[in-house]
């Protein structure tokens, strides 16, 4: 992701109109932990929004809610629509397992996880997201072989490693 940042700058250059260049960056921030880069990159993704497919309007939308207005059942209600747009898609089963992990409603982030690893199973989040869902939902033992496997498969994300250092007797 670090080095997609520069080239994602580069396209905005050329095009900053560009929104899913925009709205990758927020992302990217996001998972940087920089709160305030990714909200400015959401909100001019959500400017730009008419330029780009219905599919990537959603995500650009989800995103906004989640991340400038703090509106989490607008959020909620965009993934749910995304998800039943687009069936195959992972991502919106992805996000919502997140939305809803933040929620506190664990069971349900459980299922929304399984379900995008299902979709996609050879993708890292998924796997932590089910592995923290699971955690969440006070299943350490599941949880933790979730994210040892997953880690095996060599599918792993930072936060992982910090789950499995909390679950660490």
């Amino acid at each position: 992701e670090v080095d997609a940042v520069a080239l994602l700058e580069r396209a905005i250059e050329i095009d900053p109109e560009f929104a899913l260049a925009h709205t990758t960056l927020s992302s990217i921030y996001g998972g940087f932990g920089e709160t305030g880069r990714s909200e400015e990159y959401a909100r001019l993704a959500y400017e730009h929004r008419e330029r780009v497919s219905e599919r990537e309007r959603l995500f650009i939308t989800y995103q906004y809610h989640d991340r400038v207005t703090g509106d989490q059942l607008k959020s909620r209600e965009t993934l749910e629509v995304w998800k039943r747009t687009y069936p195959r898609d992972y991502r919106p089963s992805n996000a919502l397992a997140l939305l809803l992990i933040r929620l506190g409603e664990y069971e349900a982030a459980v299922a929304e996880a399984e379900e995008a690893q299902r979709r996609n199973p050879l993708h890292a989040f998924p796997r932590s997201n089910l592995a923290h869902a699971l955690r969440g939902a006070g299943r350490y033992a599941e949880s933790r072989a979730v994210a040892e496997q997953a880690m095996a498969e060599k599918l792993e994300t930072v936060p992982m490693r910090r789950l499995l250092y909390q679950l660490a007797e």
